[in-house]
């Protein structure tokens, strides 16, 4: 019961089906489905790999945490890490401000702005947490379970689907739906 406890959700996951069939005809008859990860809590698929990183980190008793991206995966891991008293310091460039919103306003919830490329970012972010002894959460390769979560519902409500396409770029997330597919 001890692992149930540290289990971090804002009630993502099991978003709609949606049939598509305005692109069906280019499918030769094929049914086309989408999952509406835009229902999830913080309007992302990293909505499932925050709810499942976010625990690990309560698990193993994180008090602070830091991470970097361009807005999804920062505006998810905050809301997530600020539900269980996390604090966490969000870095991303300054020209992706707009993915941040009055939901990511808490005490917890720091988020820094640099002006600059991402790589430039992800420099800043990891010399802050050096320089503060905060665990640095990236890369971290749990994100796959997170991601292996569609991969679940997709056969939960398509059994006897035998194409499924992942248009997430990136290399986590194609990782993360094979594990899940294979499964």
């Amino acid at each position: 019961l001890q692992q149930f406890s540290n289990i971090v959700t804002l009630g993502e996951g099991k978003t709609s089906l949606v049939r598509i069939p305005e692109l069906e005809k280019f499918l030769n008859g094929a049914k086309l489905f989408c999952k509406n990860e835009c229902e999830n809590p913080a309007g992302t698929f990293k909505d499932r790999e925050a709810s499942y990183v976010i625990s690990k980190a309560k698990e193993i008793g994180l008090q602070k945490i830091v991470f970097h991206s361009t807005g999804n995966t920062g505006r998810a891991y905050s809301l997530y890490a600020s539900k269980c008293g996390i604090e966490s310091f969000f870095f991303l460039p300054l020209s992706c401000m707009d993915k941040c919103d009055s939901s990511m306003i808490a005490d917890n919830i720091h988020i820094i702005a640099v002006d600059g490329h991402f790589n430039q970012v992800s420099k800043v972010a990891k010399t802050f947490a050096k320089n503060n002894n905060i665990t640095m959460l990236a890369p971290l390769h749990d994100k796959l379970e997170g991601k292996a979560t569609i991969a679940y519902e997709q056969f939960e409500e398509l059994p006897e689907s035998t194409i499924f396409v992942q248009t997430i770029a990136g290399g986590y997330g194609i990782m993360g739906f094979f594990m899940g597919h294979d499964r």
